[in-house]
């Protein structure tokens, strides 16, 4: 009797122990095994940059205000809505009218912290980003500029602010990353680097 016992308890336990889920490993930052997490703080963004789709979502996603340019109204207006960001209407994509575009969303948003672009429009956008900022009434500790593009551009060093470039030929979830990787605050160190994605 004893011996039917603890057969039909090691059956019970052996099929309970089948049914059930192993636990999580931990790592010592708390993250599961294989999983890395960071705090993305809200910032103003503004994306400058023609089909940046991925860029917009990610930055959207991480909880950011988003703000880009088009020249698709009906289109970007309707994608706009749909990700959850500002769209600002430009008639081409040069450096005076994406300006002006800065300067309305500057003026709703009292400042602009991240601003990704192209490389040929780099230098225009950041020197006006630049003017921009220090019309505000205290300086600002925060700013990313990211520079996507076929090759890379001269740009200036911005007073508290980093910039980067990444060297790609389309715009794509690998770019989105870079870009979000650039904007963490612990990459206030990461300075005047180029990612290539080619």
């Amino acid at each position: 009797m004893a011996d039917n016992y603890l057969e039909k308890k090691f059956e019970e336990y052996a099929a309970a122990k089948a049914g059930r889920r192993a636990p999580h490993r931990m790592s010592p930052a708390g993250n599961r095994q294989g999983v890395v997490e960071f705090k993305f703080p809200r910032r103003r963004v503004v994306v400058a940059v023609p089909d940046a789709d991925a860029v917009i979502e990610a930055f959207c996603n991480a909880g950011c205000q988003v703000a880009f340019c088009g020249t698709d109204i009906d289109g970007g207006q309707a994608y706009a809505e749909a990700v959850g960001a500002q769209f600002n209407p430009v008639n081409e994509f040069c450096a005076e009218t994406l300006c002006r575009a800065m300067s309305r969303v500057m003026k709703a948003w009292r400042d602009i912290e991240i601003v990704i672009c192209t490389a040929d429009m780099a230098p225009a956008i950041t020197s006006h980003w630049r003017t921009l900022r220090s019309a505000l009434p205290m300086e600002p500790d925060y700013g990313r500029v990211v520079v996507i593009g076929p090759e890379t551009a001269e740009i200036p060093a911005i007073p508290n602010a980093t910039v980067n470039a990444i060297v790609c030929r389309d715009i794509d979830n690998a770019v989105a990353s870079a870009c979000l990787f650039f904007a963490l605050p612990e990459c206030g160190a990461v300075s005047g680097q180029t990612i290539s994605t080619l």
